[in-house]
């Protein structure tokens, strides 16, 4: 059991990885549009 708590927190710190590296792909998408 102690290991799946370790398991589970792995991908929760994975999720907030994504976070900013979306942000930033939406941010150039915005751009992209906001030009047009």
């Amino acid at each position: 059991e102690d290991n799946k708590s370790l398991d589970e927190k792995i991908p929760a710190k994975r999720i907030p990885v994504f976070s900013p590296a979306e942000m930033g792909s939406l941010s150039i998408e915005d751009k992209v549009p906001a030009t047009t």
